[in-house]
């Protein structure tokens, strides 16, 4: 049996990919708190922040209800954490992508790792004909990076 050859991720690659995961869950938590909204409007409540009445047996749609304003907090806790998260790092991040010499390669690291675009859309950004040439510039872009924070010390 044959065994591939992985390609060893760069510093610079787990790092920003660190902030497009912090980005990547921020997605996961709106999107879950919308559907507790949709859930909420289906059971006749109309919306988080409406006052729920109590009943004296103590429904069913009562504690669900009461179940969906509880996870609804949770999940909105987590998204002020993550994106908080998110905030101090991309600072960090943008601070030192800012830092490196102007071109492609420094504006694809904030393309995509910072504002999220994918590498089609950074393509047709940059007027890339070629789909080969922006995964090259790619490669360059984290080598250049991963070389700049060995000589400036970002690798802690």
């Amino acid at each position: 049996m044959e065994q591939r050859k992985s390609k060893k991720i760069s510093w610079a690659e787990a790092y920003l990919n660190g902030i497009l995961s912090l980005k990547q869950w921020i997605s996961v938590y709106n999107v879950r708190l919308a559907e507790i909204q949709d859930e909420m409007i289906s059971y006749g409540g109309g919306g988080i922040g409406e006052r729920v009445q109590t009943s004296p047996r103590g429904d069913a749609l009562e504690k669900r209800v009461i179940r969906a304003l509880e996870r609804y907090g949770e999940i909105q806790e987590a998204l002020f954490d993550k994106r908080d998260e998110l905030w101090r790092k991309q600072d960090i991040a943008i601070n030192r992508i800012m830092s490196l010499k102007d071109g492609n390669r420094k504006t694809f690291l904030m393309l995509h790792y910072i504002e999220g675009l994918n590498l089609v859309e950074i393509s047709l950004r940059l007027g890339h004909s070629e789909p080969s040439r922006i995964y090259h510039l790619k490669d360059e872009a984290l080598q250049y990076f991963d070389h700049e924070a060995t000589i400036h010390g970002w690798k802690k």
